[in-house]
C-alpha cells in the first residue's frame, strides 16, 4: 500500500505528522500517520485525543 512507501521517507524524521484521504470513501477508509482511527467514542479515541496524536491500539 502506499503508506509503506511513504513510510519509508517519513519515518526519517522526528515529529513528522501526515496523513491522506481520499474523497467520497467512508471513514472505514481513512488512515492518519498509517493508523486506522480507532471507533468514535472508545477509549482509544480517548487516548488518541489526551495524546493529541495518533497511537497504536
Amino acid at each position: 500500500m502506499g503508506s509503506d512507501i511513504l513510510a519509508t521517507y517519513l519515518t526519517q524524521y522526528d515529529r513528522v505528522h501526515w496523513e491522506f484521504h481520499i474523497d467520497e470513501t467512508s471513514e472505514e477508509l481513512w488512515m492518519i500517520d498509517g493508523l486506522i482511527p480507532p471507533p468514535g467514542r472508545s477509549e482509544a479515541e480517548m487516548a488518541w485525543a489526551e495524546a493529541n496524536a495518533p497511537l497504536p491500539y
